[in-house]
């Protein structure tokens, strides 16, 4: 798979391309499954930190509309950006006014999920978590380390991996995760695949983080992986 768009530079220092499309259509189809299933009460459980159950299927809903408004029928209206907006309180910004104008709406007529476990379809969370794991390099950026230093991240379980992101000294962060393994990291961060997609999503936050995982090696850099953040926050 080749994921560059016409005049956008690659990123290879990320690793090989992640192709995911295959699992849309089954994943979508697991999620309304999990929708459908909840309970009354499931609904205004916390799901992530300050949004409900229904606030994140909202969120989720909104991303449907928009794609389909954009890609189908060619919409190009919407809000901009406000005075002073960068672009993460822009997101943030239209994030939670969607989710706050359909505080009004039925579960029924949202039909994302909390109070039940995570899907551990290795199907799925291993793409989820290989995806979060691209932002290791970016996480590393501002750790001063001799050329040639890694850092690993062991996540457990069938949908678990490997990730070793090798300090380079370019450019580009300074930090890759296409580098050739060889010897023993420097650090080495063991985790479960619960904890990582949580932490890497702020369900969590480091130190709590710290407190599941398993350090070998340097500390300090292994306490930097662990501010890892996989999305806009």
């Amino acid at each position: 798979m080749d994921s560059r768009l016409p005049g956008v530079p690659g990123h290879p220092w990320l690793g090989a391309p992640i192709d995911a499309r295959a699992l849309f259509a089954p994943e979508q189809a697991a999620l309304m499954v999990t929708l459908r299933g909840l309970a009354a009460a499931d609904w205004s459980k916390e799901a992530v930190p300050g949004w409900t159950v229904r606030d994140l299927a909202a969120h989720v809903l909104g991303d449907f509309y928009g794609r389909l408004a954009r890609d189908r029928d060619g919409h190009r209206d919407g809000p901009g950006f406000a005075p002073g907006d960068i672009l993460e309180t822009f997101i943030h910004r239209i994030n939670q006014e969607w989710v706050d104008a359909h505080r009004r709406v039925s579960p029924a007529a949202l039909v994302d999920a909390v109070g039940q476990g995570t899907d551990a379809d290795p199907r799925f969370l291993s793409v989820v978590l290989d995806t979060f794991m691209r932002a290791l390099p970016h996480t590393l950026r501002e750790v001063d380390a001799p050329i040639g230093t890694r850092a690993r991240v062991a996540i457990d379980g069938p949908a678990g991996g490997v990730w070793t992101a090798t300090a380079t000294g370019a450019a580009e962060g300074g930090w890759s995760l296409a580098e050739p393994d060889g010897g023993r990291p420097a650090a080495i961060v063991r985790l479960d695949a619960e904890t990582a997609w949580r932490l890497c999503t702020r369900g969590i936050d480091p130190d709590t983080a710290l407190t599941h995982v398993r350090i070998d090696g340097d500390r300090h850099l292994a306490e930097a992986v662990c501010r890892i953040v996989s999305i806009v926050h």
